[in-house]
């Protein structure tokens, strides 16, 4: 059971990883481990589930595959939210479809990484999931509306809505918009972006991203979005 106490200096963290391919879970845990985590591992849902719902279990978070045997990840994150559990969950997914990222993420998700990825990604949004304010609860995606300024996101039917207008926006372009709003106040690179929209096995280079965010701009309004020369992007909240 995830317990939220006051940030620990001393004690380890502890980690659940589940996924059913052996190399990905041995690569997790070794990467983890030398970082510093305890790590728990398992290879299928419902192991996870039983564990992170365990009273005598504290997990500070859960790296969790999608796809996995006997219960998928969506059905353990329901589960897990469903009992009031707010332990921090990152999905890691072969899958490339922005509707069950999208779904993942409106069900209780905290974050999203494609396979093949980085230890390096993994370690980071693992991080950033784990510096949440003690005494505050996470950000659990109840709310479908994801918004900043003018500019709104239903979760559901992926509606867009820019100073009350419906705006038209392709997979890519809303893939796009999505990572700069669930982000917002935060500089993202032309790296983090290629390898979070593309993917790593997506071969291009960062004139791919110049491009999109020329059309996403032309589409929302040009000063929407922030360029911070060599560095990346950012998306101002308000």
């Amino acid at each position: 059971m995830y317990k939220k106490t006051e940030q620990k200096t001393d004690e380890k963290m502890r980690i659940i990883v589940a996924d059913d391919e052996d190399q990905i879970v041995d690569i997790l845990k070794t990467s983890l481990e030398f970082s510093g985590y305890e790590v728990d591992t398992f290879s299928t849902g419902t192991q996870a589930k039983e564990a992170i719902l365990d009273p005598d279990n504290h997990y500070d978070a859960a790296i969790l595959d999608v796809m996995m045997p006997e219960l998928d990840g969506f059905s353990v994150v329901k589960e897990i939210r469903k009992s009031g559990s707010e332990i921090p969950i990152l999905f890691l997914t072969a899958k490339d479809d922005i509707n069950d990222e999208l779904f993942g993420l409106t069900i209780g998700a905290n974050d999203y990484i494609k396979k093949p990825f980085s230890i390096e990604m993994v370690l980071t949004r693992l991080k950033v999931l784990l510096r949440a304010i003690p005494g505050e609860k996470l950000l659990i995606l109840d709310d479908p509306i994801l918004q900043c300024k003018d500019i709104t996101i239903n979760q559901e039917n992926l509606d867009v809505i820019v100073s009350g207008k419906r705006v038209d926006l392709t997979a890519t372009e809303l893939k796009l918009l999505m990572l700069l709003m669930k982000r917002a106040d935060t500089v993202i690179s032309k790296d983090e972006i290629l390898s979070e929209i593309w993917g790593y096995n997506f071969v291009t280079d960062a004139t791919m991203v110049e491009t999109y965010m020329s059309y996403l701009r032309a589409k929302i309004g040009k000063k929407q979005i922030e360029t911070k020369r060599g560095i990346g992007y950012i998306m101002r909240s308000k």
